[in-house]
């Protein structure tokens, strides 16, 4: 039976091991088996793994969207160009373009949206694949969740030294295989550690960072930049305490760290280290405008006044028990400080928009609209929590995130 274990296993016998990035890039990104290129097409559903802030709720949009308004009537650019990568099923992209009409017609009319993704399978809006060709600046780059998809090196410490774990085959099973590295971006980052790290600490690093950032200075010559995920500083992120790595598999919204538990079939991340991301941006000519907990982000711009307009339409009566539940679960979830809450709002700037930019930060965040909550219940696409499936004790919404992300 052709998989990606046995292209895997050939890989091996002719070559011998493969690092574990390569590895990983294989199993998410191959284009015959690959978890987002092929399998996860397969899925029944878009949520039967995950699931992710535009799912969760569609204020998490709108609130994205005024920030995006804030920074076009700041600007006063007459057209706003957004691209973004990672885009999944196109929920996002579908909201914020949404949005902005409801917001301000103007604004809508003179937004352009384009979103990417490596996998195309059925979207709620169009969804490019990434390698098309964009030919003018971009105002606004986004992506949620898309860098700790980026592949990974794997190490472990034996002897205070630095081992670096690479994929080989052992009795007819992909297995670890550990050597001593000769990897130069490895060795330094990780170099500050080894005298903390305890004797068998398995941890990651990741070296796509430079790359990525550097793609993204070739896209937005004059705009901003902005990053959503999970992860840690580098001091935090190579705890000692984390003995087992930051790596973790995803499969039916059941999580486990075994990456070669049917590859191909399981989605594989890792946390982001966001020094040596930041450092990226830097080196790429971008300068960090905000740094915010997701919570905070959400709720400086006005999530809490979406929440009582919600509460006050359940009270009014013009919506029932049922809808106000579902959607005021959503709307708690992501901003859920143990939670989604934690994930972290990255927001860089190119350096000739930081004076007017920094000088206008309050604006930026502020929320001038009275704006009606948006229900999830109105649009497809959303998750719904209350559904048999996601209330089973073994699925990821009622684990707690300390299990789940360690963050």
């Amino acid at each position: 039976m052709l998989n990606i274990s046995n292209q895997i296993y050939k890989y091996v016998e002719d070559n011998g091991p493969l690092t574990f990035r390569d590895f990983m890039d294989k199993a998410l990104y191959d284009k015959q088996f690959g978890y987002y290129t092929v399998n996860k097409q397969n899925k029944s559903n878009s949520i039967s793994d995950y699931f992710t802030s535009p799912q969760t709720h569609p204020s998490f949009a709108l609130i994205i969207t005024i920030f995006l308004k804030n920074v076009y009537d700041l600007l006063n650019r007459k057209k706003i160009h957004v691209l973004e990568e990672g885009a999944g099923e196109g929920i996002l992209a579908r909201d914020i373009s949404r949005f902005s009409n409801i917001i301000d017609n103007k604004f809508g009319d003179n937004l352009s949206y384009i979103a990417t993704d490596k996998f195309s399978r059925y979207s709620y809006w169009t969804v490019n694949d990434p390698k098309i060709n964009i030919t003018r600046n971009v105002d606004f780059y986004i992506s949620n969740e898309l860098i700790d998809s980026f592949p990974v090196h794997r190490f472990r410490i034996k002897s205070k030294k630095i081992k670096e774990i690479l994929v080989g085959v052992k009795a007819k099973k992909l297995s670890n295989i550990e050597l001593t590295t000769s990897n130069i971006d490895i060795i330094e980052r990780i170099s500050p550690y080894t005298t903390i790290l305890p004797e068998g600490y398995i941890g990651e690093i990741c070296t796509e960072y430079q790359k990525w950032s550097d793609r993204v200075s070739k896209f937005v010559k004059s705009g901003i930049v902005i990053s959503i995920d999970y992860g840690h500083e580098i001091e935090n992120f190579y705890d000692p305490k984390r003995k087992d790595g930051l790596l973790r598999c995803y499969d039916n919204h059941t999580i486990n760290n075994n990456p070669y538990r049917n590859p191909g079939n399981q989605d594989i991340t890792s946390h982001v280290d966001f020094t040596s991301l930041n450092k990226a941006l830097g080196n790429s000519g971008f300068i960090k405008l905000f740094d915010l907990s997701q919570k905070d982000f959400l709720e400086i711009i006005g999530i809490k006044n979406l929440i009582d307009d919600l509460k006050k339409k359940y009270n009014n009566k013009q919506i029932n028990h049922k809808t106000y539940t579902e959607n005021l679960a959503g709307m708690l979830l992501l901003t859920d400080s143990k939670g989604l809450g934690k994930f972290r709002v990255l927001i860089h700037c190119t350096k000739d928009l930081l004076s007017i930019l920094k000088k206008n930060k309050e604006f930026l965040i502020h929320n001038k609209f009275k704006l009606e909550c948006p229900l999830k219940s109105s649009i497809k696409g959303y998750i719904n929590f209350s559904s048999t499936h996601l209330s089973d004790s073994n699925t990821l919404p009622v684990k707690t995130w300390k299990e789940i992300f360690d963050i």
